[in-house]
């Protein structure tokens, strides 16, 4: 496995406290959480015992690359519908 998306909205809370750190300890190389209600992706990468190394918020205007999987780039705007 490359990469894990979770999409949330009411969840978010916690999947980022709970999820995220799971699959980074399990040596998942890479996992987005695609935050519905603020509209932002948080991607993670470099994964550790128990938490990702590299996390970056995603924001309206930036297309993301997957680090585990180069060719997969996706625009914020592309994911929310606008």
């Amino acid at each position: 496995m490359f990469i894990v998306t979770e999409v949330a909205d009411a969840t978010v809370d916690y999947d980022r406290k709970e999820k995220i750190p799971r699959y980074a300890g399990a040596g998942i190389p890479e996992a987005w959480l695609v935050d519905t209600a603020n509209q932002v992706i948080e991607q993670y990468a470099l994964p550790g015992k128990s938490r990702y190394q590299n996390v970056r918020i995603l924001e309206w205007g930036d297309t993301p690359t997957a680090q585990a999987v180069k060719e997969l780039q996706v625009a914020i705007k592309q994911v929310f519908g606008m």
